[in-house]
This record gives C-alpha cells, sequence and structure tokens, in this order.
C-alpha cells in the first residue's frame, strides 16, 4: 500500500495557557444559519475530528487535550424580524474516543475504494449525493443527471 500524508487548512487554533488545551475552530458561512439537518452532517463534522485526528498526531498531542468546534457565520440579518437574530452561531459536535474512530474509519474505507494498493484512482461509476441538487452545476443537464428536478 501506497503511503500518503494528509494536507488540509485549519481556519484557526487557540491554546488557553492555563490549561494547555486546544480549541481547533472551523469557520463556515451560512446564509440563514445551520439547521439541525447541517448539524447531522456526518461528512461536515467528519471534517473536525479529521482535523482534531490529524493535529492530534502531528504534534504529538493528546486528543483529549484538543476541542473542535464550528464557527458559523450568518450572511444575512434581518431587521424586520420579530426576535433579535445572532450573526454567529457555535457548533460543537460529539467528538469522543468512538467518533473519532468512525471518522478515521470512514476515510480509510473511502481510500481503500477510491483508490488501488498503488497509489491509482479507481474508475467507477459512484453514487450520486442527491441531497445537494440545489447546488448541482450538472442539475439541469439530463445527459449528465437523470435525477427528477423540480
Amino acid at each position: 500500500m501506497v503511503s500518503c500524508c494528509m494536507i488540509g487548512s485549519i481556519d484557526l487554533i487557540m491554546k488557553d495557557k492555563k490549561t494547555g488545551k486546544y480549541t481547533v475552530y472551523d469557520i463556515k458561512t451560512s446564509t440563514k444559519g445551520w439547521t439541525d439537518k447541517d448539524k447531522k452532517d456526518q461528512t461536515k463534522i467528519n471534517q473536525l475530528l479529521f482535523y482534531k485526528h490529524f493535529f492530534s498526531k502531528k504534534l504529538g498531542v493528546d486528543p483529549e487535550m484538543i476541542e473542535v468546534k464550528f464557527f458559523i457565520v450568518r450572511r444575512k440579518i434581518y431587521e424586520a424580524a420579530e426576535f433579535p437574530m445572532k450573526r454567529v452561531q457555535e457548533f460543537v459536535p460529539a467528538q469522543g474516543k468512538i467518533k473519532m474512530k468512525q471518522a478515521v474509519e470512514d476515510l480509510k474505507s473511502f481510500v481503500q475504494d477510491a483508490f488501488t494498493p498503488d497509489g491509482k484512482h479507481v474508475d467507477k461509476i459512484y453514487p450520486k449525493n442527491t441531497d445537494s441538487c440545489k447546488w448541482c452545476p450538472f442539475k439541469d443537464d439530463k445527459t449528465l443527471c437523470d435525477k427528477k428536478n423540480k
């Protein structure tokens, strides 16, 4: 199997000088803020868990000394809203040992599915992610997408 490295960009890392604990932030923008569906999106959560995992490995820091959080910035604030709207949301996903292990297993499974042992891309048809049709550039091209769009 080919060994490789993980390359990523972390938005912000803060260290508490008193406790020695790190907080890793991933800054997201959102038109209206995150809904419950966004907070349950395992792909988004895994991104933070990868940051925690690889940051821990790279610096030799105990994962228990690292907390990860989403910092969600709302693009639109409605002045006429019935109640005051917050510009910023913070979301802290579950990030214990079991969740970390599941995220790493998801990554290993993806790599084994998408690449050959010598590092070449596996050319095959992958299942469509039909949760993001609204943003898909192929949604109106019936030769590329057979999903029925409304």
